[in-house]
């Protein structure tokens, strides 16, 4: 149950600081560092169901571990949204450019989540992932905020949606952005990890 309550406890902080910062990117970033050094000190910190999903796509975790995962980052995204409503009164939500069309943005969330999963994955055991993979999500997030909203995650797509149901611009194009983008990203990176670590272990020198 410990891991879970990290994961809950790491979502909701993550959540709301994304909230109350108006997704600054490098509070973002910053608060990413700390938090998942934090948790991987618990044999968590992953935060986000399509780490999860592209480690299960990896062998790297079962699937047996998914729901309980998805389910606890949802609550803490929703606790930490509805603290948000809290103390200001109104939900935040990302919201995407809608000049652009709707394909461009649903491919930037993928693309740039496939991306921060692909780095994730591949320097989870490093001293400085925590670092690398902040400054990634500092990255992604200013460079795609302008067009699909810079969410890659979810759970807190998930958890954001609950609690500012009532202003939602389009309910479908919202989950299809920020939940199945962020899914397809991750299963992308998990299938990409996966073809990548089996390609080295077999080009590996054998002694």
């Amino acid at each position: 149950m410990k891991k879970y309550f990290v994961e809950f406890l790491g979502t909701f902080f993550i959540t709301l600081a994304m909230c109350l910062s108006e997704q600054h990117a490098l509070t973002i970033g910053a608060c990413w560092v700390g938090l998942v050094y934090w948790g991987k000190s618990y044999g968590a910190g992953y935060y986000n169901p399509a780490i999860i999903l592209a480690n299960i796509l990896a062998k790297k975790m079962t699937w047996g571990v998914f729901l309980p995962y998805f389910v606890v980052q949802i609550l803490g995204a929703y606790m930490g949204a509805l603290v948000y409503v809290s103390a200001k009164g109104f939900a935040f939500l990302p919201r995407f450019d809608v000049s652009v069309s709707f394909a461009s943005v649903w491919l930037v969330e993928i693309l740039f989540s496939y991306l921060f999963i692909l780095i994730y994955l591949r320097i989870r055991n490093e001293s400085y992932f925590g670092i690398a993979t902040g400054l990634t999500l500092n990255a992604i997030t200013q460079t795609c905020m302008k067009i699909s909203g810079s969410m890659f995650n979810p759970a807190l797509g998930v958890g954001m949606c609950i609690v500012g149901w009532n202003d939602v611009y389009d309910l479908k194009l919202f989950l299809a952005i920020y939940v199945l983008g962020g899914f397809l990203g991750g299963i992308l990176g998990g299938i990409t990890h996966l073809f990548l670590e089996e390609e080295e272990a077999l080009q590996s020198p054998k002694g």
